[in-house]
């Protein structure tokens, strides 16, 4: 019997039931030989091989029919610091909030305030990455997760799933999370793993939640249920046994797809640069809007001046060579302003009487002091009051005479 989704990809269910058959005869094999118990709990995984790599990572949650989580497994749970609450409160308070609900999913409760503190070392993250195997989270303070438990809880696929903790959400919002599986499609491979159950459960339940699975991958997968190439199912011991293989074509028709994108993304650029060009020239082309002149002389000149006759036809006369007009011009107006400014103005000084001024001003005349009298040696006369005119004895020395220059004779030669 063969699946179909709507997306031309058919799903043989009898395929699918003689994998999970075979699977758990050789888990029983394995268990038998090794003297083990077959309540061991064993992962059973899709693994999932495309024919062309994702562009980007993809996360897929699908909600299974029957929870791939049994009562060993350990979950983990980050709530948001509670306000005027210490960390140990906080737990406390969720605790008893899961408790009251019937909720017995959740093994351990850690604050964001405890998180940080206690978990910040390498070695702490590490450990508690291997204690627990789901981890859930307050979506309140799932932003703020990626910094505090570091880059290995994405490796080994491990990330949080945001949960609503509001109390009338509760309940439903952790039972939907327990039947939850997650498909993290990375675009470093074409090969992906995904969980859909264990070696706990019916044959019926493990071939459904296959069917489920594969159903929302081809859907929401990129390039959908083409991209898809091959299916195994296998166990943690086990072999990998072949569930769906995908017909030749489907790989023609992702190259045809592929190209037909490539040109319609290139006509697109192209059609977008054309548009970007004739928008450019339109800018270019439209002309500079000038404010019309509606003043009186504008009107008179238009009407009273004639266009004069040319060969070519009526010469266009400028409006700058008509006097009135040019009146009117702001170079005009300067000048005429200039004109009058220095006819009202009174006669500047000249420059050496400004000069002559200035000094006076700075720099004025100190009366000159009367000579005290002196006496034959040139000194002042101690008893002589001042402004008694004295006289000296001493005689001038004579001028020396001046000498004579003696004209020479120069005989004059024939």
């Amino acid at each position: 019997m063969a699946e179909s989704n709507g997306l031309g990809f058919h799903l043989d269910r009898t395929q699918v039931t003689k994998a999970v058959k075979a699977l758990f005869a050789y888990l029983k094999s394995v268990s038998a030989s090794k003297a083990k118990l077959l309540e061991e709990q064993q992962v059973i995984s899709l693994i999932i091989t495309l024919w062309k790599i994702p562009p980007n990572e993809q996360s897929i949650k699908i909600h299974l029919p029957h929870t791939i989580h049994t009562g060993s497994t350990e979950v983990c749970l980050f709530t948001r610091d509670e306000p005027d609450m210490s960390a140990e409160k906080t737990e406390a308070f969720y605790k008893k909030l899961l408790a009251d609900k019937n909720i017995r999913y959740v093994s351990e409760v850690i604050s964001y305030k405890t998180l940080k503190k206690e978990y910040k070392p390498f070695e702490a993250k590490r450990r508690l990455l291997s204690n627990f195997d789901l981890f859930l989270a307050d979506a309140r303070i799932y932003r703020l997760l990626p910094t505090q438990i570091g880059k290995h809880f994405y490796k080994s696929k491990k990330v949080p799933i945001s949960v609503n903790l509001k109390p009338a959400f509760l309940e439903n919002e952790i039972n939907k999370v327990m039947k939850t599986t997650v498909l993290t499609v990375t675009n470093k491979g074409c090969c992906c793993n995904v969980k859909v159950a264990h070696s706990r459960m019916t044959i019926e339940q493990v071939v459904e939640n296959i069917c489920v699975v594969v159903g929302v991958i081809a859907a929401k997968l990129y390039k959908k249920a083409t991209n898809i190439k091959i299916i195994h199912l296998k166990s943690s011991s086990s072999i990998a046994l072949p569930v769906y293989t995908s017909p030749l074509h489907h790989l023609d028709d992702l190259d045809s797809e592929i190209l037909k994108q490539r040109k319609e993304r290139k006509e697109a650029d192209k059609a977008k640069k054309t548009a970007e060009t004739l928008a450019k020239k339109d800018e270019e082309l439209i002309p500079e809007l000038l404010p019309l002149d509606t003043s009186k002389g504008k009107s008179e000149w238009t009407s009273e001046n004639k266009q004069q006759e040319t060969p070519c036809g009526p010469a266009k006369k400028s409006p700058r060579s008509d006097p009135k007009i040019k009146e009117k011009t702001p170079l005009a107006k300067k000048a005429r302003l200039t004109s009058n400014s220095a006819l009202n103005s009174p006669k500047t000084p000249r420059w050496a009487e400004v000069v002559t001024s200035l000094k006076e001003t700075k720099n004025p005349k100190t009366p000159k002091r009367e000579a005290k009298p002196k006496t034959e040696s040139g000194k002042p006369k101690r008893g002589a009051p001042a402004g008694t005119n004295v006289t000296t004895s001493a005689k001038k020395a004579p001028k020396t005479p001046k000498r004579k220059v003696q004209e020479l004779v120069v005989p004059q030669t024939c």
